[in-house]
C-alpha cells in the first residue's frame, strides 16, 4: 500500500464538502453499439472494474503526539484484455465498448470531484464595498501562472477590467474558474503525461519512443508507448514515483489556488511557524482539508491517466475548447446553465426601465464560452466498423468516439470581431455590456494593477524616508498593501 505523508494535514480527518453529483447532460457516445446517449449520475460503483480515489487514514504517532494524516495511493484499472468473465464477452459487444463506458465513467468521477471541490471550498460571498480592494491585491500578488492560466481559460467579454473582476466575485463564476484551473492543469499534467510517476529513466526512454516514432501515424505511437511501459509496470502496479509525482502535481494546484481562496473574508492564513506539540489551529485544518481533496483528485485522474496509457488500441485526445466560442450542446455542457436560461435574452422578462434600443439588440445575442473548465475527450481508433461483410476492416480509415464533453461556463453576447488580426469591435454591437476599454487581456489588467501598486508603495518609501519612520517604514507599507495575502 502506498503511504504519503502530507505535512499540512495534521490533526482530524478532514471532511468532504459533500455536494451531491449532478448529472451530465448530452454525453454522447457517437458511435456506441449500445445507448447513443448517456448522463453522468449513475456510474459503476468503486471497485466495478474501475479505479478508486486516492483514501485518506488518520495514523496516531504515538502518546502525547499530534495525529496525522497518510493517503494510500489507488491502484490501477486492469486492462479488459486482461480481465476474465466481462460483461463483453456475453453481450456480443466488442471489448472497448466496455471500456470506453468504464473510462467514461472514470472521467466523470473526475469531474464530479473537480466541482464538488469548487462548490465546498469557493461558494464564499465577497461583500461589494471589499470586492475591488480585493481584487486589487489579488492582482498584485499574482503569480505568473495563474496569470497565465487565467488568462487561456476565461474570457472577460466586452466590460473591460470589470469583466475579468466578475470571474473572481461573482460566487458562480468563481467556482467555474476554479474548475477551469483545476482541469486545466490535470489535462496538461496529468492526462498528457506518457506515464504519470514515472521516474527519470523510465522518462527518457518512454521519450525516445516518441522522438523515435514521430513521423508516425498515433495508433503505432501508442502501441509503442504500450510496449515501452509494459516494461516498467508488468503487473499493472503503480509507477515508481507516483507517490513524489502526485504530491507534487497536488502542491502546485494548491499554490494556485490559495490566492483565490484568500478572497474568502473569513479567510485565516497559516502561521508562519509551526510547533510540532503545539495545538492544530483552524488555518491549518482548513489547509488539511483542501490539500486532501486535491490529493483525490490528482490520483484519481492519475490512476485513470495510466490505465488509459495501458491501451494499445485508442488514442485518448482531449480536444481543445475555444473560448468566447458558440456554446455547442451537442459538445459542451454548460456549468452555469440555470443562470443562462434565466438570463436568456428572448425568453427572460425585461424590466419596464430597459431601454427599448437594448432590448432589441439583445435579441441577437447567443450563448459564448466564458470559461473553459474541462475539455472533452475523444477515443480514436484504427479501422472501422467490424462486421462480416466488410473483411477489410482492420485497415479503413479510423473512427471515433466521443467519451465525455467540455465542460463550459457561459454569457450571453456577441463574439469578438477581428480584421486583419486587429481588433474591431464596435460599442454599439454589445450594447450596455461595454464597458471602455472593450475587451482586453487579462494579463494587461494584472500587470496594470502591479505598476500602480508598486509605484504606490515606491512613492511611499519615498516619502516615508524624507521623515522619521512612525509606522515601520516600507515594510509596513509593503504589508498594508498586500495585507489580505500575508
Amino acid at each position: 500500500m502506498w503511504r504519503i505523508f502530507n505535512p499540512f494535514a495534521r490533526g482530524a480527518a478532514p471532511m468532504s464538502p459533500g455536494i451531491p453529483t449532478q448529472d451530465r447532460k448530452h454525453a454522447l457516445l457517437d458511435d456506441s453499439a449500445t445507448e447513443p446517449l448517456a448522463k453522468r449520475g449513475k456510474t459503476r460503483e468503486a471497485g466495478e472494474g474501475s479505479p478508486t480515489g486516492g483514501q485518506v487514514s488518520p495514523t496516531n504517532t504515538g502518546e502525547g503526539s499530534r495525529s496525522r494524516l497518510r493517503f494510500s495511493a489507488p491502484k490501477p484499472i486492469i486492462p479488459l484484455s486482461q480481465q476474465r468473465g466481462s460483461q463483453a464477452e456475453y453481450s456480443g459487444e466488442p471489448a472497448y465498448v466496455e471500456r470506453d463506458a468504464e473510462v467514461r465513467d472514470e472521467l466523470w468521477r473526475v469531474i464530479d470531484q473537480v466541482e464538488e471541490f469548487a462548490k465546498g471550498y469557493f461558494a464564499f460571498d465577497i461583500p461589494l464595498e471589499t470586492a475591488d480592494e480585493r481584487f486589487q491585491v489579488l492582482c498584485s500578488t499574482m503569480s505568473n501562472n495563474l496569470k497565465l492560466i487565467v488568462g487561456c481559460i476565461g474570457a472577460g467579454g466586452p466590460g473591460g477590467a470589470g469583466g475579468w473582476k466578475e470571474l473572481f466575485v461573482d460566487k458562480e463564476l468563481r467556482q467555474a474558474l476554479v474548475c477551469g484551473i483545476i482541469g486545466n492543469v490535470l489535462v496538461e499534467q496529468v492526462f498528457a503525461s506518457l506515464l504519470f510517476g514515472a521516474t527519470m529513466e523510465q522518462r527518457e526512454k518512454v521519450h525516445r519512443v516518441q522522438a523515435e516514432y514521430k513521423s508516425t501515424d498515433g495508433f503505432l505511437r501508442t502501441k509503442e508507448y504500450y510496449k515501452a511501459i509494459k516494461q516498467f509496470l508488468p503487473e499493472n502496479d503503480l509507477p515508481a514515483a507516483f507517490e513524489s509525482h502526485a504530491i507534487e502535481v497536488t502542491m502546485r494546484l494548491y499554490t494556485l489556488l490559495v490566492p483565490i481562496l484568500a478572497l474568502n473574508p473569513a479567510y485565516k492564513h497559516l502561521p508562519l511557524n509551526i510547533n510540532a506539540g503545539s495545538a492544530i489551529t483552524s488555518p491549518e485544518k482548513e489547509a488539511a482539508e483542501v490539500l486532501t481533496a486535491l490529493w483525490d483528485i490528482v490520483t484519481r485522474a492519475a490512476v485513470l491517466s495510466i490505465s488509459m496509457r495501458l491501451d494499445p488500441d485508442t488514442v485518448y485526445y482531449f480536444e481543445p475548447t475555444g473560448k468566447d466560442d458558440w456554446y455547442d450542446p451537442q459538445a459542451m455542457e454548460c456549468f452555469n446553465m440555470k443562470t443562462m436560461e434565466a438570463s436568456h435574452p428572448r425568453k427572460r422578462t425585461w424590466a419596464h426601465s430597459e431601454d427599448q434600443a437594448e432590448k432589441e439588440r439583445a435579441q441577437g445575442d447567443g450563448p459564448l464560452v466564458r470559461i473553459i473548465c474541462m475539455d472533452g475527450c475523444t477515443a480514436y481508433r484504427q479501422g472501422g466498423w467490424l462486421s462480416p461483410d466488410s473483411p477489410g476492416w482492420k485497415s479503413m480509415g479510423f473512427r471515433s468516439r466521443r467519451l465525455t464533453q467540455a465542460l463550459v461556463a457561459c454569457r450571453w453576447g456577441r463574439k469578438r470581431k477581428w480584421v486583419k488580426g486587429q481588433p474591431a469591435d464596435r460599442k454599439e454591437v454589445h450594447g450596455t455590456k461595454w464597458v471602455e476599454p472593450g475587451f482586453v487581456e487579462f494579463r494587461n489588467v494584472v500587470e496594470k494593477i502591479q505598476k500602480e501598486t508598486l509605484d504606490k508603495i515606491m512613492r511611499k518609501a519615498e516619502v516615508e524616508t524624507e521623515e522619521e519612520p512612525r509606522d515601520g517604514g516600507f515594510l509596513s507599507s509593503l504589508g498594508k498593501t498586500f495585507g489580505y495575502m500575508i
